[in-house]
């Protein structure tokens, strides 16, 4: 069980950051904040590229405090001996 959620949380972090792999997958209607922010830094608009980055940045600490929140419940529980979301 901690493996499982140690590796969704570097799932999770891979996914919000990586912008090789979908790159193609952006549709017309939606636009990925990765490609946002790779399109405002060659277009050097630096402010509006490092708040889609803080964004980036918080939610993917929201997501690990879900992670590290779900796997303290099931501790709490008796179902998991854990110390952290790392499996320490």
């Amino acid at each position: 069980m901690p493996a499982f959620f140690a590796g969704l949380g570097v799932v999770f972090i891979r996914s919000m950051t990586a912008i090789s792999a979908t790159i193609f997958l952006v549709s017309i209607n939606w636009t990925l904040i990765t490609v946002r922010i790779l399109e405002n830094m060659t277009e050097l608009s630096l402010g509006p590229a490092a708040a889609f980055s803080v964004l980036v940045v918080a939610i993917v600490f929201v997501v690990m405090a879900g992670i590290s929140g779900a796997l303290r419940r099931l501790q709490s529980a008796g179902r998991v001996q854990v110390t952290s979301i790392l499996g320490g």
